[in-house]
């Protein structure tokens, strides 16, 4: 879009939402389908503006958000089982209503064939603790460059600047995981803490955690038109980053920032068909 005879704005946008259904990325079982929400959105603003016949300048406003959180079904809960004494099925979830989903690990026992897995999982199960999470992410982003031409020099520069937020998120807290080691330790009731990274769990605490992160660079360029067929480019660039650790609160104390440098010098010419640098 032209504004004016030297301005021109460009806006663009960019919807995705991919929602999947599975109905056994966790369970052996049916009723506790994985749903998986996935999505992103991107949106940005651009700015070129000619000042002068040897002289544009050109500024971006991007910013975007990505998200990732699944979840699953739940065909039955903990209170669905009846309780009571031995040999009445009962299961104590410390009053959560999530049902954990139970592992048992090998159901072949000592039976087991090599090299193929004999795992059961009803529910979510105890080894993959993937449900209930999810990630999401925010980032803003304005940058500026410019071109000056003067004589035989070419003059580039600019910076840019980021602002990145990174949420984790955890529901499993107040959930857990119950896992056996075969199926006759199962028909007997008894559980394992941890076989081949199966445990039987109660997960307590705040489990999200949230990330910040700032970035800025700026750079200058120079390109010099030395002969017809000999240009030289030197260019200096300059990183500042700073980051705050990962914490279950959003003030957290920063770190310090580091600083990267980079300056180099080419050169390239060029003699008949043939180039070189």
């Amino acid at each position: 879009m032209c504004i004016r005879d030297r301005d021109t704005l460009a806006l663009k946008y960019y919807y995705q939402h991919d929602p999947t259904v599975a109905p056994y990325a966790y369970s052996n079982v049916p009723g506790f389908t994985q749903k998986l929400d996935a999505g992103s959105q991107v949106f940005s603003i651009n700015n070129t503006y000619l000042i002068g016949s040897n002289l544009s300048t050109q500024e971006t406003l991007g910013f975007l958000r990505e998200k990732l959180y699944n979840t699953n079904e739940q065909a039955f809960g903990p209170q669905n089982i009846p309780g009571g004494s031995y040999p009445s099925a009962s299961m104590d979830t410390f009053g959560s209503t999530y049902f954990p989903g139970v592992s048992i690990i090998h159901v072949l026992g000592g039976s087991k064939v090599p090299g193929i897995g004999d795992t059961l999982n009803i529910g979510p199960g105890a080894s993959a603790q993937g449900s209930n999470t999810g990630v999401f992410q925010n980032r803003l982003q304005p940058s500026g460059n410019g071109i000056w031409v003067r004589g035989k020099h070419s003059i580039g520069f600019g910076g840019s600047y980021s602002f990145t937020q990174l949420n984790t998120t955890d529901r499993r807290p107040g959930t857990g995981s119950v896992a056996s080691a075969d199926l006759g330790q199962f028909f007997q009731g008894a559980v394992t803490p941890n076989d081949d990274y199966n445990v039987t769990t109660f997960l307590q605490g705040d489990a999200n955690r949230y990330f910040r992160a700032n970035q800025l660079g700026l750079f200058l360029q120079d390109k010099f038109q030395v002969k017809p067929n000999l240009t030289t480019v030197s260019y200096t660039h300059l990183d500042v980053y700073k980051r705050q650790p990962a914490n279950n609160r959003y003030q957290v104390q920063r770190e310090a920032a580091p600083l990267r440098h980079e300056s180099s010098l080419l050169s390239s010419w060029c003699k008949g068909n043939e180039v070189g640098a």
